[in-house]
């Protein structure tokens, strides 16, 4: 029988919020700002046993809408990027960026130092000093950074892992195809692996080994799998496309201190 003691987890939250009202307390646990053993827990009644290490994370900063900011100091911020938002201006107007957004929230110069397409979420870094963007310019392009997306393609890939090796080349129009090699195309790496599958659709984690421009949606739409929502390589249509940057790793190019991101899936992120 066990005999551990336990109590609800507002319960258990008051000996942590000392004179906090059960109103706060539940407003705590449904902002998901309360996690046991390292897990953020959203039952107010969810059963705490005596031993349990409870933390009350602190307020998320958002820099507009949902645009959340997992990290930031004097050198650089990491942000979650949501769908549908450019990463960066373009020319031609007409959209606003998650860099303007960025630039009006800290009110100083911030730079990109990588993009995610405009219908793709998740996690980047841009810089807020110089050397932290030479730094991370160089961490891009000796590829000592970690990044892995998870996507929907349209069809079943047949192979549980693999890795796809191409040469890419970008057209006047902007756009990227598979190409013979030459002086104009630059290598493509991607090792992917197969999380689930049926008939129509295989769900997909892709890891980069380079970072070239539509580099997974190019890559994936060659072999016959394009990504759901891909209007342009896959001329097919959906609410969002399904790719999602859910991790970042890389080691801080100031401090050198390992830092890791995880963004996990939306809502949106069906089909």
């Amino acid at each position: 029988m066990n005999t551990q003691k336990s109590k609800p987890l507002i319960e258990a939250l008051r000996f942590h919020a000392d004179g906090a009202s059960k109103t706060a307390l539940k407003s705590l646990i449904s902002d998901r700002r309360v996690s046991v053993d390292g897990k953020v827990v959203t039952k107010p009644m969810q059963e705490i046993s005596e031993g349990q290490k409870i933390i009350i994370l602190p307020k998320e900063k958002k820099a507009g809408p949902n645009i959340k900011i997992f990290y930031d100091d004097s050198h650089l911020t990491v942000v979650y990027k949501p769908e549908n938002l450019l990463s960066v201006d373009q020319d031609l107007g007409g959209h606003v960026s998650l860099h303007s957004y960025l630039k009006n929230y800290y009110k100083q110069k911030i730079t990109p130092v990588h993009r995610l397409d405009r219908g793709t979420s998740g996690v980047l870094v841009f810089a807020k000093s110089e050397k932290a963007k030479e730094g991370l310019k160089s961490l891009f392009y000796d590829h000592d950074i970690i990044r892995e997306y998870i996507g929907i393609v349209l069809g079943s890939i047949p192979l549980d892992k693999g890795r796809w090796v191409d040469h890419l080349e970008e057209d006047d129009r902007g756009q990227v195809h598979v190409t013979p090699p030459n002086e104009n195309s630059k290598e493509a790496i991607t090792c992917y692996e197969v999380l689930d599958r049926n008939e129509t659709h295989t769900l997909v984690r892709f890891k980069l080994e380079t970072g070239r421009k539509h580099q997974i949606r190019v890559q994936a739409n060659s072999r016959g799998f394009p990504l759901v929502g891909d209007e342009i390589y896959g001329r097919n249509k959906h609410r969002r496309m399904l790719l999602h940057a859910e991790k970042l790793e890389f080691k801080h190019p100031i401090t050198g201190k390992e830092m890791k991101f995880h963004a996990p899936l939306p809502p949106s992120f069906k089909v």
